[in-house]
């Protein structure tokens, strides 16, 4: 909160020290502050709700107009020419105009957020494919020793094991949304990234660009891959084998590939998510 208080003082800085301007502020800070509890109660992360705050309420021209201070006569720009400037607050950058330029602390932040969202959503995709494993490896038994109580257990246990595997992979998946959750200001247009913070994305984009090529040939080969226990257990012409662990091999190997592939840019991408903030929209 301490951030926002600092923000708003650099934001009223260039307006004269009248009882007009000072209610504007106190107005402002208390919408800030209502703000600042509401995400803050939703989980937020402190550097998210600050960056959110600061989009939504760090243009000066409009909050002069919204708060009819742009109407008023006393209250005038102490400076007669528009000028740029940069305020540092404790590792946050903005500049007056209200845009927030992110710093190497904060890129590193989106990008341990990112691979973490990504990675539980590859395995709460990996259990949604295993899920048919369960019923394909225990329901043989039943053909092998003939239908009793433990036969009738283990296919029970194979179908309940298909629902958990599903309600786990689901939970994970929606899971995953919540860790992207405090960083939607950087889709509003109105963020960059400071020249040094821009220099450090780009070489780390570089150095994990060759284990996203690994991971992803990785994922492709366990895919492929994951016809061989079929192929290779079936020529054995045992029926345990043959009719439940080869093609329960498949769901295990598959869904293996598919967590590599996901994961593997799972770090490129939010590279390049950031470095696509300085670009230019007309070029």
């Amino acid at each position: 909160m301490e951030t926002i208080k600092n923000y708003l003082e650099t934001m009223f800085a260039n307006l004269p020290d009248t009882e007009e301007t000072r209610r504007a502020k106190s107005e402002l800070f208390s919408m800030m502050e209502d703000k600042y509890n509401e995400l803050k109660a939703q989980g937020m992360a402190e550097n998210a709700i600050v960056g959110t705050i600061i989009t939504e309420f760090g243009n000066i021209d409009e909050l002069k107009e919204s708060l009819d201070l742009g109407k008023r006569d006393t209250i005038v720009p102490v400076v007669s020419e528009p000028v740029q400037t940069v305020a540092t607050i404790e590792n946050v950058t903005y500049e007056s105009e209200g845009k927030r330029m992110l710093t190497i602390d904060e890129a590193n932040d989106y990008v341990m957020d990112n691979s973490l969202s990504t990675f539980i959503f590859g395995l709460g995709v990996f259990f949604c494919i295993l899920s048919p494993a369960g019923p394909v490896l225990f329901s043989v038994f039943e053909d092998i020793f003939g239908s009793n109580a433990f036969t009738n257990f283990l296919s029970s246990f194979g179908v309940g094991f298909l629902f958990l595997s599903v309600a786990i992979g689901v939970g994970l998946i929606l899971l995953s949304g919540t860790k992207r959750k405090g960083w939607e200001f950087l889709d509003q247009g109105n963020c960059g990234l400071e020249i040094e913070t821009e220099e450090f994305v780009k070489k780390e984009l570089e150095e994990n660009n060759s284990s996203q090529h690994f991971m992803f040939a990785l994922g492709v080969m366990c895919c492929i891959c994951s016809v061989i226990p079929v192929s290779v257990l079936g020529a054995m012409r045992i029926k345990i084998l043959s009719s439940a662990v080869g093609p329960s091999l498949i769901f295990v190997l598959v869904g293996i590939g598919v967590f590599f592939i996901l994961n593997s840019s799972r770090k490129v991408s939010a590279y390049e998510k950031l470095l696509s903030l300085n670009k230019n929209p007309e070029a």
